[in-house]
């Protein structure tokens, strides 16, 4: 929940499908699969917290960084995952089988096993591993992500893909909106503080005092909304204008709960945007 005190809708910018264009958001073993929500909660410090012999182990990683982890020779080992649905990339002869958020692992050899694990439609969030096979027992192994990379992740989010294609793009906007003024986040978006090197919003008007830096980021599949506070600094009446933003794939503008400032008073900005896609073409360092 975010933590709200008044509740009074104020409304979408006017003009709000005009903003942007926007593409359409387009034999087995029965084991048990880990809630996602349950992994987020382990506590980690650093990399691996357990020694080898340890049936049970946690990994903090940074996507792209290889961790090398041992697991069980010729029984099954289970690789739990912070998203649903992972894609496991490997050349090595291990059998693999994706359960729900949870990737069961068995090598019947002594070579090392190299997993490229990414979230679903989206390769940019990828665990790298190097499993070793050992005459240990099963292993349990359980990755968590910086939240930074829980936020890329969430683009994959099957809930969040549902609920912005539910409904035309005014109407799906406007109820994301709605929901994050009542307090809540909405089905499928993850919310967390904005990263360090986020690209901010650009908000300015006179007489008003705009800040995201302390504020929060809520991410769908298709779309991110950024959370903000504008404080009226004037000594004058001050009402706030939806076109006081700026941003890359800016979509919508709300105050809440207020748009007309009195001296000193502040209200919570929200500001939408389209999800920004990775780009495939490589920059070139000029030589002067």
């Amino acid at each position: 929940m975010i933590d709200r005190s008044r509740r009074k809708w104020l409304g979408v910018c006017s003009g709000l499908a005009l903003l942007v264009s926007i593409p359409p958001v387009s034999a087995e073993v029965a084991l048990p699969v880990v809630p996602v929500s349950a992994i987020q909660a382990t506590t980690t410090t650093g990399n691996i917290d357990n020694d080898a012999n340890n049936s049970r182990m946690h990994l903090l990683v940074e996507p792209g960084v290889n961790e090398v982890v041992p697991i069980s020779k010729g029984h099954i080992n289970r690789i739990i995952v912070p998203f649903d649905s992972p894609r496991v990339h490997t050349s090595s002869e291990a059998t693999t089988e994706v359960k729900g958020n949870v990737i069961y692992v068995v090598s019947d050899t002594d070579n090392a096993v190299t997993l490229f694990i990414a979230a679903p439609d989206n390769e940019e969030v990828a665990v790298s591993l190097t499993l070793v096979p050992r005459v240990i027992p099963p292993k349990e192994l359980r990755i968590k992500l910086p939240e930074q990379y829980l936020l890329q992740a969430a683009r994959s989010s099957k809930k969040a893909k549902a609920l912005e294609v539910a409904q035309p793009f005014v109407e799906t906007i406007t109820r994301v909106l709605k929901t994050l003024a009542k307090g809540d986040v909405p089905d499928g978006y993850d919310l967390g503080k904005i990263p360090v090197n986020a690209e901010l919003p650009t908000c300015s008007q006179s007489g008003l005092k705009i800040d995201f830096h302390n504020g929060q980021r809520v991410s769908g599949a298709a779309y991110m909304a950024y959370i903000g506070l504008a404080e009226n600094i004037s000594k004058e009446v001050i009402e706030l204008q939806e076109n006081a933003c700026s941003s890359d794939g800016l979509i919508a503008v709300a105050g809440w709960p207020d748009v007309v400032l009195q001296p000193g008073q502040k209200t919570e900005l929200f500001v939408m945007v389209n999800r920004p896609t990775p780009s495939s073409v490589q920059k070139r360092q000029p030589l002067i």
